[in-house]
């Protein structure tokens, strides 16, 4: 069968004008970033046409019309393709050898470039991270000849294709009011459309023109062909306005060393039947890489791949090389001289500074590769990023570890209140968590919060109970009661509960199911002011919260309450997904999206779930169920 060069307009840094270029990538001469920007009278690895040991061609040259497929055959060797430059760039793989003075055009000054997708395009405002996270949108500027004004970014942390219309509607409304002739448009979505649900889910299966409103049996009320949202919704309101579109794939995870098969498999999800409302729905899988692509192909629009050519590098790095490009929550020191930091939760999806350069540049390099009219506005003195130069750039320079180990149930267990020896049985996979009780807070006194294990017809039941006036909810500081179990941090669980509440009146109480970044047991000296979420009640003298949470000294919420409806039984339950969390309260819900708050700023190890009180009240929690499902990589 003839190998067709398929997908002409697909593109990437090192594989440009086709999928079989023959290249397995562009390789340096010695230069001291690890070989991955050549010098001039760089090499390309060839792998396409090696011996299969007895003197014949690569299996891939079967049936291909390809004339290197001719040629004698090549043993993985290096061979220099000076004759490949033009420009500064090289036909083959898009290498530029940048440098000196920038001869590109400039985009004209009334035209644009609009970013349109999700958190890895976006921006964000990470003043707690250590390396804080940036989408490749941020960085366009540096690699394009535009100005800062020039280039509008629209994309949004957690939206899909379709949910960044409904989600961030001003965002949408910006993009379709204002493009306009000679703009372009990145498009760059993928990772948020995999999601089993309704809200998010695009399915991959479906053509651009299908316009069916069904998942499965269940009605989305609204396309959810992913090529059709991309298509009419973003790619047709660019060419109806005289824009020039761009298709992006979404960029690789980042995934450990024993597990880089998933590096294949990347944007590639299998049928996935979840409950909604009642309802079993089944959510189709498929490739969003490939989607992207073949659309592209099928409209005759410019894709960039971002997908392989990273994947590639990163499988190449290895996990500890190639994590240098990612975000990372926090840090830790690297040796008992405390000089030398270290990067800890390393976020798998989301770039740091230095990783959004690259991508930026990958972006940037293969558009100058191919023929859309953007490639004269590239500049023509870009080099690839190297972490010498931006790696401590990407770190937060204000970043103080805070040195706080984990709770150690074998060490920790003894300074426990109550006398609990319950445990709860997630319902996926039976683990068994033990419930633990503590009081903390600065100037707290155990005497004065009490802990109670009991059990009724449905499983255990605890009940604590705060003497009035002590204890408190307040901007700078927590002081309160609670029972929990510690729960690794990539775990996503639903936690449900029913809550028998007397006792409030007000005056910085508060109780609920709490999702918390960390734990104190039998402190109470400390101020305690670390970050959480809470599903249940937060009061001042005159009103109740139902869902609120804190970041650092900031307290949020949601709805408010009257006092006197904060007292009796409320159904209480918290949902954590990857990226994002529900709160529920009876008939009040919120979701929080994880670049709104960070779980692992001081222990990146678990999560503390509780149930809590405060202040001079007595609550009761039964019918308390947990059960974990699958961590899915933002």
């Amino acid at each position: 069968m003839k190998v067709k060069r398929i997908l002409p307009l697909v593109l990437s840094l090192c594989m440009v004008g086709g999928t079989f270029a023959g290249l397995a990538g562009c390789n340096g001469g010695g230069d001291d970033d690890g070989g991955t920007t050549p010098p001039p009278g760089h090499s390309h690895t060839y792998t396409l046409w090696h011996d299969n040991g007895d003197g014949t061609h690569s299996p891939k040259c079967s049936g291909s019309t390809d004339p290197e497929c001719d040629a004698p055959v090549k043993t993985s060797e290096k061979e220099s393709h000076e004759a490949f430059m033009t420009n500064g760039a090289c036909s083959k793989c898009g290498y530029t050898s940048g440098g000196g003075e920038d001869t590109s055009t400039a985009l004209p000054a009334g035209n644009k470039i609009f970013l349109v997708g999700d958190s890895t395009v976006c921006s964000f405002n990470d003043s707690s991270y250590y390396l804080p996270r940036y989408g490749y949108g941020t960085q366009i500027t540096e690699y394009f000849n535009v100005t800062s004004s020039q280039v509008v970014n629209l994309a949004a942390s957690g939206r899909s294709a379709y949910s960044l219309m409904t989600e961030s509607a001003s965002n949408y409304s910006s993009f379709t009011s204002g493009i306009k002739a000679g703009d372009y448009l990145f498009i760059g979505f993928g990772h948020n459309d995999e999601k089993s649900e309704v809200a998010r889910y695009a399915d991959p299966t479906l053509d651009a023109d299908n316009e069916t409103t069904m998942i499965d049996t269940y009605n989305a009320q609204r396309p959810v062909s992913f090529k059709y949202i991309l298509k009419h919704y973003y790619i047709d309101v660019a060419l109806n306005a005289g824009a020039t579109p761009v298709l992006c794939t979404p960029i690789s995870r980042l995934f450990k060393d024993d597990e880089k098969a998933k590096y294949d498999k990347d944007h590639t999800t299998e049928d996935k039947t979840v409950e909604v409302g009642g309802t079993n729905v089944t959510f189709n899988g498929g490739d969003y890489a490939k989607a992207i692509r073949d659309l592209g192909a099928d409209l005759g629009i410019t894709v960039v791949d971002l997908k392989t050519p990273l994947a590639t590098e990163y499988k190449t790095l290895g996990y500890a090389e190639a994590s240098k490009y990612h975000a990372a929550t926090g840090a830790e020191w690297a040796d008992e001289t405390k000089t030398v930091k270290k990067a800890t939760g390393i976020d798998g999806t989301h770039t740091n500074l230095y990783g959004a350069k690259n991508n930026a540049y990958t972006i940037a390099s293969a558009i100058k590769a191919s023929t859309n009219d953007l490639k004269n506005h590239v500049k023509t003195n870009i080099t690839k990023p190297t972490y010498a130069e931006y790696g401590e750039a990407a770190a937060n320079q204000n970043y103080q570890i805070i040195e706080k180990q984990p709770f150690n149930p074998e060490t920790d267990a003894s300074k426990t209140v109550g006398s609990l020896t319950a445990t709860i049985t997630d319902a996926t996979t039976s683990t068994e968590y033990k419930w633990y009780g503590t009081v903390f807070g600065a100037g707290a006194n155990k005497n004065n919060f009490n802990i109670s294990q009991g059990s009724d017809e449905n499983g255990v039941t605890f009940t604590i109970t705060v003497d009035s006036g002590k204890g408190k909810i307040e901007s700078g500081q927590d002081i309160m009661a609670a029972v929990f179990i510690q729960v690794p941090m990539e775990t996503a669980f639903t936690m449900t509960a029913t809550a028998d509440v007397s006792g409030i009146s007000g005056k910085q109480s508060g109780y609920g199911i709490m999702v918390r970044d960390d734990i104190y047991v039998g402190d109470y000296t400390s101020t305690v002011n670390s970050n959480y979420l809470n599903a249940g009640c937060y009061t001042t003298d005159s009103a109740s919260y139902t869902l609120y949470w804190r970041i650092g000294t900031k307290l949020g919420y949601s709805e408010n309450l009257a006092l006197s409806n904060a007292n009796g039984s409320h159904e209480l339950s918290i949902k954590r997904l990857s990226q994002n969390t529900l709160l529920g309260y009876d008939d009040y819900s919120k979701k929080l999206l994880e670049n709104e708050y960070n779980l692992d700023l001081r222990d990146n190890q678990y999560v503390y779930v509780c149930l809590w009180a405060t202040r001079g009240m007595s609550v009761t929690y039964s019918n308390i169920t947990f059960e974990t499902d699958e961590w899915e990589q933002a």
